[in-house]
């Protein structure tokens, strides 16, 4: 079986985005997903930097369906 490469960091967040995961999943060689609930954003399309109130605060939330789908979606190199 040949060997794949779907080495992936996920970043979820409310509202607010930083490029600080972005750019160390990157510079490790990995595959960058950003999840906002139920949509998630990749290089090169990208949500804008923002900081807003509770930007890293507790109440994230996430669908947890669209995050399996990319991890499928990964490992069977489609995306």
């Amino acid at each position: 079986m040949p060997s794949i490469s779907a080495l992936t960091g996920f970043q979820f967040y409310h509202g607010g985005f930083a490029r600080d995961y972005q750019w160390t999943a990157h510079a490790l060689g990995m595959r960058h997903f950003a999840v906002q609930h139920d949509k998630y954003f990749t290089a090169p399309n990208e949500p804008k930097v923002n900081y807003p109130e509770g930007f890293q605060g507790s109440k994230i939330t996430v669908v947890g369906k669209v995050v399996a789908d990319i991890i499928e979606e990964r490992l069977a190199m489609r995306i």
